[in-house]
């Protein structure tokens, strides 16, 4: 996505990293 980062959605942000809580195994 964007840079990994923020992007200036902080929302996106939040999401990603929840995902990436949830299923960090496998997110790549």
């Amino acid at each position: 996505w964007c840079d990994m980062n923020t992007c200036g959605n902080r929302q996106k942000k939040a999401r990603f990293n929840a995902n990436q809580r949830k299923n960090f195994h496998s997110a790549k």
